[in-house]
């Protein structure tokens, strides 16, 4: 009787710990992010104060700016200052996870850039730039420059859910 005691003791907690690992793989994050990569562009424009005005580009100058191929970029949003400020944003949608790296380092990589650019120019930008933003999820990589970090970090991480 006692092994049989034992016996269902131990298979019940087999059993539960069957139950948790397969109730627990459920809550992995899902990356399968569909976002409406222009809206939220728009939204981080018009929902944040700027200091300078941002203007739309298109995809040739932004190939320049982030040194980033089309190949590697399926929508795009992406609006910059006249210069006189480091503001700036840009949404990415990538063809793959690779591609998100790629646009990811581009990112990084731009904020170095500006930072060495503006060090003299207008130092007071670099307070901006050391707050960049630079989220990804799934294949959509968001990189924001404004003095609201945190409300463009909100704007963002709503729209990629």
């Amino acid at each position: 009787m006692k092994r049989c005691k034992k016996f269902v003791k131990l298979l019940s907690g087999i059993m539960l710990m069957g139950i948790i690992v397969i109730t627990s793989s459920g809550c992995k994050k899902n990356e399968n992010v569909a976002v409406d990569v222009k809206q939220l562009g728009t939204n981080l424009v018009t929902e944040i104060t700027y200091e300078d005005e941002l203007s739309e580009i298109d995809l040739d100058t932004a190939k320049n700016i982030y040194e980033v191929e089309e190949a590697e970029i399926t929508d795009y949003s992406i609006y910059v200052s006249s210069g006189a400020t480091a503001e700036e944003i840009a949404v990415i949608g990538c063809k793959d996870s690779n591609s998100v790296k790629i646009v990811e380092e581009a990112f990084e990589t731009r904020v170095e850039n500006q930072k060495t650019s503006f060090q003299d120019y207008v130092p007071e930008e670099l307070k901006k730039l050391d707050k960049a933003v630079i989220i990804k999820k799934g294949n959509y990589v968001v990189f924001s420059v404004s003095n609201d970090d945190t409300k463009a970090k909100d704007i963002i991480n709503n729209s990629l859910k």
